[in-house]
């Protein structure tokens, strides 16, 4: 993948080729995330086995979008943020094992299709891959999958990251240095939340707007909520939490399953409604580094050391509901804050009145 300079910005050394945001979230991800030095080498383009492998799958395997999964709408409804999107690729029983041997020809490694997940994009391919059960999905399968397509494709809107590659026993393994508002070195994740999260976002606006009647009712139905509401939930050892119904997908069995992911994604529409800015700089950060810099401080004016905070830890329930939590707990604190301020502001304004 080719390191993106922008507008302004001089030509990175090459002990900076990470391209930290400023000297403040540079000296907070160096900590974390920076490997020492000589054991990694930063790649300015795509290997040319990577190259080969993404063009073997475009050439012999191709989209295979399903009928009735409708990608011009996905697309369009991703690229008129302004964002560019690359290729999707929809897995079944027909390409899986064609898909593998592809990689696995080309001597990559750990980038094979995981049999049950849903959906992924890989950055070191620039491909976007959706699984979709056609035998067994049910009647919502179609858009599930076009919804899944919509929340990879955000990821892959990402122009602010760079990939690395390490020797290991005779092979190379090559690893994501950045991906939107992830970053960190091979075993030291930084930043799934906000990335998720913002991802989880759009797939929620986009099924809102898009799914069909058939898909909303099984939605209903299986949570005993409406599309619009919230339904209670609750992790073990965490507690009870809220969700928005339009984040679930319907199984094949009826019931309701969200993605980990939309628990972040709860998390950035309450930032939202305290910070009315925050969706567009997120949207704007997708391609500046001006924009990841803007979110950092968004974040950062609802309470001190919470991007932090919130960028920190694993990707999974538990941690992302306390997160959450934390989310909800400061943006009260926050509202109270201002709520105060202009009270106090009025006060005053009425005393000079007098």
């Amino acid at each position: 993948m080719e390191m993106q300079k922008f507008e302004g910005e001089s030509e990175p050394q090459p002990e900076q080729k990470q391209l930290f945001i400023d000297k403040e979230i540079d000296a907070i991800m160096a900590r974390i995330t920076r490997p020492p030095e000589g054991q990694v080498d930063y790649l300015k383009k795509r290997p040319e086995e990577l190259e080969a492998a993404r063009n073997e799958i475009l050439l012999d395997v191709g989209e295979n979008c399903p009928e009735g999964v409708n990608l011009s709408r996905a697309k369009d409804f991703v690229e008129s943020m302004g964002l560019e999107v690359n290729p999707v690729v929809f897995v079944d029983e027909s390409n899986t094992a064609r898909i593998n041997e592809i990689l696995t020809k080309h001597s990559i490694i750990g980038m094979e299709w995981v049999p049950g997940e849903s959906g992924d994009y890989s950055q070191q391919l620039g491909l976007v891959f959706v699984k979709i059960n056609r035998e067994t999905g049910g009647a919502n399968e179609l858009f599930r999958a076009e919804s899944l397509a919509v929340h990879e494709m955000f990821h892959s809107t990402s122009k602010y990251g760079g990939t690395i590659s390490k020797a290991m026993r005779g092979r190379i393994e090559m690893a994501d240095r950045r991906l939107g508002f992830c970053s960190g070195a091979p075993g030291k994740p930084f930043g799934e939340f906000l990335e998720e999260g913002f991802a989880e976002f759009m797939r929620g606006r986009y099924s809102k707007i898009y799914a069909d009647e058939n898909y909303k009712k099984s939605v209903e139905i299986a949570t005993g909520k409406k599309f619009s509401e919230n339904v209670l939930k609750t992790s073990a050892g965490v507690g009870e939490y809220l969700l928005p119904v339009k984040y679930a997908m319907p199984t094949a069995t009826g019931e309701a399953q969200w993605p980990v992911a939309s628990v972040a994604a709860f998390a950035i529409e309450q930032f939202c409604e305290v910070i009315p800015d925050l969706e567009s700089h997120m949207v704007e950060a997708r391609k500046s580094a001006s924009g990841l810099k803007k979110v950092f401080k968004d974040i950062e004016s609802v309470c001190p050391g919470l991007y932090l905070e919130l960028q920190k830890g694993a990707y999974d329930e538990n941690s992302f509901v306390k997160k959450l939590l934390l989310v909800r707990e400061r943006v009260a604190e926050y509202t109270a804050k201002k709520n105060s301020e202009a009270s106090q502001g009025s006060i005053s304004s009425g005393i000079a009145e007098t």
